[in-house]
């Protein structure tokens, strides 16, 4: 039985570094597709605007 317990265990901590890393792979992806927004919404602004004249 403890055996059993012990393979449970690893199989856990296993599944749980899975979704760590996916979860940090999310976090990048929607950083990154923030970033890229963030970008594309700046470079549309009208040039008065501070954001827009110091990105030209």
């Amino acid at each position: 039985m403890s055996e059993e317990r012990t393979v449970e265990e690893k199989t856990v901590e296993e599944r749980l570094d899975q979704i760590e890393k996916d979860i940090e792979d999310i976090t990048s992806a929607l950083s990154g597709l923030l970033t890229w927004k963030r970008n594309q919404i700046t470079r549309t602004l009208p040039i008065t605007h501070p954001k827009a004249a110091r990105a030209t």
